[in-house]
């Protein structure tokens, strides 16, 4: 029987501004290729005004654009796929042009082969050059698990139900992934050049879920908290609504400065441009936590960071710490991070090491899909809860 080949890119009016220089190119390269190879393309986003930009942008490319639910992305491609009868589909983001087509083909047929809900793809396999591949019956499965559920999560899982996968994976019939891709240094030097490019250093706005996991290990009597390369401060402002006094440091001044003139009425938070590998940015034991999420791999000296962390906190401070995991594939031999803005990024193995230098490890989190689950679970970053080492 003939398998009907089904993509469906989800995307956002932002993403058509943030990524146009990226759009220009290797996208729409990418756009050319999958019409190609695919039964059908789908450019899924939400019903709203601002989308019209991509229902123009669909048109000018000949493709099939679907407005469905806005925050319930499981109820919208639910839709998306009834609308067009598919029986299975693979799913990518629209500025995933590192995408590897022949792979995610061969998945749809080993989904199909296998008659399973999801295909699950190898836990040190980077997605973006997969996606999601998955049966119309793993969304009607993911629906009838969430709704006799009201968790304080349940928000997220209709945003991203493909989560579901690893927190309740004994709902779902799973096929298993075909050989993953592998390439040498020739593609690695070649991504790497795209997304230094084209791809925007920092993207406006962190998840402040984020910042409530964080925050959860602080206590509420928590005072003198650092938050190190705070970037646009949505998680630093957060921070300082539940805690006494708030110091966010970053790098880029004129960030800085948008800062302090979006927040200027919060008494007890102080925005400051400063380099976090600068020993004499605090005064030594003058903080009680320092919170740094995803700055340590932008750091030349990663250790001097902590050393001056530890430097800083008091001798009972915490350093809560997420950094992005190395993935194996695939780039299994000549690797390094996609983009030189990530100067490294980490094993479990090599970070716990680092870090137990000057810290005590008390918990240890991983992170996949924004959840915070158990270590071996991750797929995409680590936390770490410690305790100060330093005695002095």
């Amino acid at each position: 029987m003939f398998l009907v080949k089904n993509l469906l890119i989800q995307v956002h009016w932002t993403d058509l501004e943030g990524y146009r220089e990226l759009i220009k190119g290797p996208v729409l390269g990418l756009l050319a290729e999958v019409s190609e190879k695919f039964d059908n393309v789908v450019l899924v986003c939400a019903d709203t005004p601002e989308n019209k930009a991509v229902e123009e942008f669909a048109a000018r490319h000949s493709l099939k654009c679907f407005k469905g639910a806005d925050t319930d992305i499981l109820r919208r491609f639910k839709d998306c796929m009834d609308e067009y009868s598919m029986a299975s589909a693979a799913r990518i983001l629209l500025y995933w042009f590192m995408v590897d087509v022949p792979y995610l083909i061969r998945c749809l047929d080993a989904l199909e082969g296998a008659k399973a809900d999801y295909l699950s793809m190898p836990i040190d396999f980077d997605a973006k050059f997969g996606g999601d591949v998955f049966a119309y019956s793993f969304l009607s499965k993911a629906e009838a698990l969430l709704s006799g559920t009201k968790s304080k999560d349940h928000a997220r899982y209709l945003f991203c139900p493909w989560a579901l996968t690893e927190l309740n994976p004994e709902a779902f019939v799973f096929a298993d992934s075909p050989e993953v891709p592998s390439y040498g240094k020739e593609r690695l030097d070649e991504i790497r050049k795209i997304v230094d490019a084209a791809y925007p250093e920092r993207a406006p706005g962190t998840e402040v879920s984020d910042y409530e996991f964080a925050a959860s290990f602080l206590g509420e009597a928590a005072e003198d908290i650092a938050d190190i390369s705070c970037g646009f401060g949505v998680g630093t402002e957060y921070l300082a609504i539940r805690f006494k006094s708030v110091v966010g440091i970053d790098y880029d001044k004129a960030v800085i400065d948008k800062n302090i003139k979006r927040t200027g009425e919060l008494e007890n938070l102080v925005f400051r441009a400063g380099d976090a590998t600068d020993q004499g940015l605090f005064k030594a034991a003058s903080l009680s936590a320092v919170i740094s999420m995803h700055s340590m791999e932008h750091f030349p000296d990663d250790e001097a960071f902590l050393e001056n962390c530890s430097r800083w906190l008091r001798q009972d401070g915490v350093m809560v710490l997420e950094v992005p995991l190395r993935y194996k594939y695939p780039f299994a031999t000549d690797w390094a991070p996609i983009g030189s803005a990530h100067i490294r990024e980490y094993t479990k193995a090599g970070l716990r090491s680092l870090c137990e230098r000057y810290f005590k490890i008390e918990k240890s989190f991983g992170v996949t899909r924004g959840l915070y689950l158990a270590p071996e679970m991750a797929r995409n970053a680590v936390l770490l809860v410690m305790k100060n080492k330093r005695c002095d």
